[in-house]
């Protein structure tokens, strides 16, 4: 997990005496999703170190939606294999620079406009135009995640209120994210098990821990 990441649920399962390719599983996931037909996801694969500086990598599949980063992660353990994933949220680095760069679109749309209008017409119609486009932007992820805006300094708080409130449907397709990717992973790793003559996963073992209270945490945009 990256320093500017918070966990928000994570689940794992050791299975004994067995064992399968982790790119199959990954790829098995991403077909799970696909064919789920879940909105506005991507793909990559990360890698995360083991432990400090000197120690081994990993590689992960992260599916994401906005700032929220499902890792799916597989490997042999021992006899054995290791199946698990991480629901986790993730925070710019740069929340600032969305304050700065709307105060110089501000600036230069008050310049412009003050030739026509006045110094307070010119600033009103700089304010909302700019403002306006702000959620324009935002709104098509053309600056990154609309999250990352909610989290900047001043102007996020305005963001939130105009164009990114929190409402029950917001935070239903949140939660339909998770469980969507979540079946996927149950999926593929059942795929996996009957593929090695193995038992399917019972229900028990599909269960998923919290660390933060999922019905809030992965609402959560600050």
């Amino acid at each position: 997990m990256r320093s500017n990441e918070s966990v928000l649920s994570n689940w794992a399962v050791l299975i004994d005496e067995f064992n399968t390719s982790g790119q199959d599983f990954y790829a098995a996931i991403e077909r799970n999703v696909q064919a789920r037909e879940v909105p506005d996801v991507s793909f990559t694969r990360v890698t995360f170190r083991e432990s400090g500086l000197l120690s081994g990598k990993r590689e992960y599949l992260r599916v994401r939606r906005g700032n929220l980063n499902f890792d799916v992660g597989a490997a042999p353990y021992g006899t054995g294999f290791f199946f698990s994933w991480w629901l986790v949220q993730s925070r710019t680095r740069f929340s600032w620079s969305y304050t700065l760069g709307y105060f110089v679109a501000l600036g230069v749309l008050w310049a412009l406009f003050g030739n026509a209008l006045g110094g307070f017409f010119s600033g009103i119609a700089a304010l909302v135009v700019t403002t306006f486009l702000l959620g324009f932007i935002g709104k098509r992820g053309l600056i990154g995640p609309e999250e990352y805006i909610a989290q900047a300094p001043l102007i996020g708080l305005v963001y939130r209120l105009l164009f990114n409130p929190d409402t029950y449907y917001s935070q239903d397709i949140a939660a339909a994210f998770q469980e969507s990717v979540r079946r996927a992973v149950n999926d593929a790793v059942d795929e996996a098990l009957k593929g090695g003559e193995k038992d399917v996963l019972s229900e028990a073992q599909k269960q998923f821990k919290s660390s933060l209270g999922v019905a809030q945490a992965i609402l959560s945009k600050l």
